[in-house]
């Protein structure tokens, strides 16, 4: 049984600050989509959402680790998926694409 527990929060945000809602919403779906095919064996039940203002998506995400070096690697792996899914490379009909603005990991208490 793993010794750690941690929700971890993953933040996109468009390069230059703006993205239409309408892309930014269907970026949300293929980050979610990529999450559930690919990323399940490392945060099962990680969702993707949207925010407006600003335009950011959000992941939200539970990662079990029996050690700290486990849990940054499992973290590190879902980033490394995101990338090679195409989840950061989205682009808008101006040619925006999406870049890691924050990522956070939080212990929960067992």
């Amino acid at each position: 049984m793993p010794a750690i527990e941690a929700a971890v929060v993953i933040m996109l945000a468009p390069r230059n600050g703006s993205m239409s809602r309408e892309t930014l919403e269907g970026t949300a779906l293929h980050v979610e989509q990529v999450l559930t095919t690919y990323g399940s064996h490392i945060a099962p039940g990680a969702s993707a959402s949207t925010s407006f203002s600003p335009a950011m998506i959000e992941i939200d995400a539970t990662i079990e680790a029996t050690t700290p070096t486990e849990l940054h690697q499992k973290i590190g792996e879902l980033i490394e998926i995101l990338s090679e899914r195409s989840a950061f490379t989205i682009c808008d009909d101006d040619g925006e694409e999406l870049v890691m603005r924050s990522s956070a990991a939080e212990l929960v208490p067992a």
